[in-house]
């Protein structure tokens, strides 16, 4: 519209000032009379283009602004794992109680293959968890007594706030993880003193195969938390290599992992 009114403007005060104009026209458009003899399809198309660019132009400015979802001051959720370990060696008391959840990574000689806990027992601020599913990992190479005083004398138990929300022994919450040996053949002669090749697990190689809950469990923002492991029953680790009597096959220790498997929700930078 202002163009075209300074088109005429234009127009209107060469006309008085008897000044003969050659044509005039809008910006980046030829003047209609230059069209005007045999030329009008290239005008229709000229002005077609015209159009096209502004209906174009009016859409981007119309279209409804969208959200980064990374902005600061809101927050993003994804599905992982919040896990610690206990490790007890070969002819060792099974230290009771063990809590879990305790020793951020980078104390207690721990990284980030050992637990991803930044704080002792809680989770930074705004972070929630929202737990699904609960696993227990025991190392594969523990030896089949150990395996078996665990599953079935160790206790597992969820806190939050000093209220449990989750218990019962360690056989109730399969791995769900770990490596699997299906056979193994002897070549040859087999040395005096040879010990079989073995491995156990509390689970199916199945990230499905886990404690999955019917009622999810959040851990709030500030909400302290620890899984605690419980010997019902003393026991020893089985001996090892270096030990008065050692077992064959020798015992290697436990290392026991649990796994809290859900949602987190954190703050985004």
């Amino acid at each position: 519209m202002v163009a075209l009114a300074v088109k005429a403007l234009a127009v209107k005060a060469a006309a008085g000032k008897g000044i003969a104009l050659a044509g005039t026209a809008l910006v980046g458009i030829p003047d209609r009379k230059r069209f005007s003899k045999g030329g009008s399809r290239e005008y229709r198309e000229l002005m077609r283009q015209h159009s096209l660019v502004h209906n174009l132009y009016d859409r981007a400015l119309r279209m409804r602004k969208r959200e980064n979802p990374n902005l600061g001051g809101t927050i993003d959720v994804i599905t992982t794992e919040l896990y610690d370990q206990l490790t007890v060696n070969h002819n060792t008391a099974f230290p009771t109680p063990s809590i879990l959840f305790q020793t951020p990574k980078g104390q207690g000689g721990k990284t980030l293959a050992n637990t991803n806990m930044t704080a002792a027992g809680i989770l930074p601020n705004p972070d929630r968890f929202t737990i699904w599913a609960i696993a227990a990992h025991i190392s594969n190479n523990s030896v089949p007594a150990d395996f078996a005083n665990i599953l079935s004398l160790v206790t597992l138990e969820l806190y939050i706030n000093n209220k449990w929300w989750s218990q019962g022994p360690c056989i109730s919450y399969p791995a769900g993880r770990g490596y699997k040996v299906d056979a193994v053949a002897n070549v040859g002669t087999v040395p005096s003193g040879s010990a079989p090749v073995y491995s156990v697990t509390n689970g199916v190689q199945d990230p499905r195969a886990v404690a999955l809950l019917d009622a999810s469990i959040t851990i709030e923002q500030g909400e302290q938390f620890s899984v605690v492991l419980t010997a019902q029953t003393g026991f020893n680790t089985a001996q090892g290599v270096g030990d008065p009597t050692p077992g064959n096959p020798p015992g290697n220790g436990a290392t026991l992992t649990v796994y809290l498997i859900g949602n987190r929700e954190r703050g985004t930078s």
